[in-house]
């Protein structure tokens, strides 16, 4: 058997081409989740580390932040005074944003990352580590340039009645 560096015979260019632009169009979509899984990650340090400006550079300057009533914030201000919050400052430095597991869909320059969050607080009494909220959460993220950044979210705690149309809207698109 010889072996070749050349195109085989039986395979046209024009479809060597076409399995060229395939591979590197799911290649964009593999390189596209990581670096959306790791914005998203970024998010949850910067949060629990009270870094305003990190939070809000993962936003687009029109965001909106809706986490239920009385929790809705728009743009980068919006998203800055959602860590500047008095509800956030009371676990600042003792909270642990842990998001997971995500169904990301990407679409071209637009994509959705679906799933739980969980919020770990430090208890200043017993020293323990409890549960402090648990959310059914879907960011939705749009390509600026190069990177990605968050122009939605909404989350709402399990048990209310419109987390559970969160959860619908979320296995229609899987």
């Amino acid at each position: 058997m010889e072996i070749s560096n050349r195109i085989d015979d039986n395979i046209s260019t024009a479809a060597y081409e076409a399995a060229l632009r395939s591979f590197g169009a799911e290649l964009q979509q593999v390189e596209d989740t990581l670096e959306i899984t790791r914005i998203l990650t970024r998010y949850g340090l910067a949060v629990d580390s009270n870094d305003v400006d990190a939070v809000a550079e993962l936003y687009t300057d029109n965001t909106v932040i809706d986490l239920g009533v009385g929790s809705q914030f728009h743009g980068v201000a919006g998203a800055r005074a959602l860590i500047t919050d008095h509800r956030h400052q009371a676990i600042a430095g003792r909270c642990a944003h842990m998001l997971g597991p995500l169904d990301v869909r990407i679409d071209g320059d637009t994509a959705t990352a679906t799933g739980y969050m969980r919020v770990y607080v430090k208890n200043l009494s017993s020293g323990a580590v409890e549960l402090y909220r648990l959310s059914f959460t879907r960011f939705d993220l749009v390509r600026v340039g190069r990177e990605w950044r968050i122009a939605r979210r909404v989350a709402r705690v399990l048990g209310d009645p419109e987390a559970s149309q969160l959860f619908g809207d979320a296995l229609e698109e899987i």
